[in-house]
């Protein structure tokens, strides 16, 4: 299969002052989500790793009905791998400027590899003391190995499970090198922008390296390099790059960069490139005129045969684009995309993402990454949120694409008979036009929801004495139906007047005798 490498954001140099304060890597061992709030993920398999921002988990099986999550509590990661039954997590930087790379084995085996060189700091060009940083920035799994892309220039190479590693240089031919001998001293120019490594993808028999200001293909056979023609670009700084194997001659790469267009603004280019024609053509134009060409890159995977998902930060969407030209190397300025179509119709996955939200009474998903991985006859496509995981099996694109979205998350029970209720999210403004009001009955019952002003004066019913289920007897864990349980701050709960901005009370109350009082701040009119 081909892993297409994610988003991990600017220049990392810029980040430091950000980063110096992360203590030594502390670990507590988990069984559970470590958090909805999902950063990364990746997949080999039906197996798949992720990075939260409380920590780390993975799965053996993403596609069983019963999920079996194993992971640690601990300090942020910045990059993410996944292997058959082991996972690599690049941390973030120690205050030495280096980082430790993570190694998961499933099901609950773990340990930190230290990138540490044998000196600290080495005399720059003006005889100054400069600190040495080792920084592991991206990872891919191939060919058994882990390859881990590292910003003072070069790829790392670690092997489960004796853990070998060797270091290789950006050019250097049949050379490979170890902490002790991987030295500044040999460069004359380090870090060199052309081998400061920001991503790392794999196919074909070959790792392929986007650098700072220059594209590369790795032999791990041999251990040569050859670097990829990219002149006719004019790449101020590389950022993300995916790889697809059409056949044993042919690689298709996915490369998105950054091209300074003045003092004030940088254009974000996505180009692919064909390794038997070495022609490149635009794939999309990411800062264009037209509607389907004005999308801000955050994340992309590929799919099967052409496809290419991405998702577009700025609108929240995840887009699925078809390569057209993956042959020819026809240069286009703006090539055909396309979203799936079913009868005609645009089917969007808005549309998929909406039904989870009504059918477990959350708000606002926001995307963060996706990963499409292949398991024999079987396809997995998987969102990262920061509400949980989304996911899907069997996932075609030239298919209807309206199969349901499989929810994963961590789930914070809530306690029956109401005697612990909330109102998600607990305001309704602009950006969260309703409230959905959370609650748990122990058996079946008939609920009924008011809301009352400052004063206690009743100002509308939500449900009238309307038939709920028990919690355990629902796949959310809970009683409420979120397509009727909420309010959207009008006197009607329809289409009528807003109520006065101001705090509001709800009652949920139950036929048998049971009772719960919750706030919701209304700050829109």
């Amino acid at each position: 299969m081909t892993h297409g490498t994610r988003h991990h954001g600017f220049l990392p140099v810029l980040l430091f002052a950000g980063l110096l304060g992360v203590c030594e890597a502390q670990y507590t061992y988990t069984s559970e989500f470590t958090s909805n709030d999902i950063l990364e993920l990746d997949g080999y398999g039906r197996a798949l790793a992720m990075v939260t921002s409380k920590g780390f988990n993975y799965t053996n099986d993403i596609t069983r009905g019963k999920i079996e999550w194993k992971g640690f509590l601990g300090p942020q990661a910045i990059a993410l791998a996944c292997g058959i039954g082991t996972a690599l997590v690049c941390l973030q930087p120690k205050t030495d400027y280096s980082n430790d790379l993570f190694l998961f084995t499933y099901p609950s085996t773990s340990q930190t590899i230290p990138l540490a060189y044998k000196v600290n700091v080495f005399l720059d060009s003006l005889g100054s003391e400069t600190p040495l940083f080792f920084w592991s920035y991206d990872a891919v799994w191939y060919g058994g190995s882990y390859w881990a892309a590292c910003l003072d220039g070069g790829l790392i190479s670690l092997t489960p499970p004796q853990n070998a590693i060797a270091l290789f240089y950006p050019g250097r031919n049949k050379v490979s090198y170890t902490f002790d001998t991987y030295l500044p001293t040999e460069f004359s120019v380090f870090p060199d922008s052309t081998a400061r490594a920001m991503a790392v993808a794999a196919g074909n028999n070959r790792i392929w390296l986007a650098c700072e200001q220059a594209l590369w293909s790795f032999n791990p056979i041999d251990t040569t390099w050859t670097p990829i023609n990219d002149s006719l670009l004019g790449v101020d700084e590389y950022y993300d790059l995916a790889v697809r194997a059409l056949n044993d001659t042919t690689t298709i790469l996915y490369t998105v960069f950054f091209k300074e267009k003045s003092s004030q603004k940088t254009d974000t280019c996505f180009y692919t490139y064909n390794t038997h024609t070495a022609r490149w053509h635009r794939f999309i134009n990411l800062t264009g005129t037209t509607p389907q060409d004005r999308i801000s890159f955050q994340a992309m995977t590929l799919g099967e045969k052409e496809y290419v998902y991405i998702i577009d930060g700025k609108e929240n969407e995840i887009l699925l684009y078809r390569d057209t030209l993956p042959d020819t190397g026809l240069a286009m300025d703006i090539p055909y995309a396309e979203r799936v179509q079913t009868g005609g119709e645009k089917v969007t996955f808005s549309d998929r993402i909406i039904a989870v939200q009504a059918e477990f009474g959350i708000d606002n998903i926001t995307l963060a990454d996706v990963a499409y991985a292949v398991d024999g006859s079987d396809t997995l496509f998987q969102v990262a949120t920061d509400k949980g995981l989304l996911f899907s099996n069997n996932e075609h694109a030239a298919e209807e694409q309206n199969t349901p979205f499989s929810y994963e998350y961590r789930n914070v029970p809530l306690a029956a008979d109401l005697e612990k209720t909330y109102a998600i999210p607990g305001i309704i403004n602009n950006y969260h036009p309703e409230t959905v009001f959370a609650y748990n009955l122990k058996k079946p019952d008939e609920v009924t929801i008011d809301i009352f002003d400052y004063n206690m004066d009743h100002v509308v019913r939500i449900v009238d004495k309307a038939s709920r289920e028990a919690g355990k007897d629902r796949t959310s864990g809970r009683s409420t139906v979120p397509k009727y349980d909420r309010w959207n701050g009008t006197v009607d709960n329809g289409n009528g007047r807003p109520v006065p901005p101001g705090v509001y009370f709800y009652r949920i109350k139950t036929e048998n005798g049971r009772r719960s009082f919750g706030k919701v701040i209304v700050a829109k009119n």
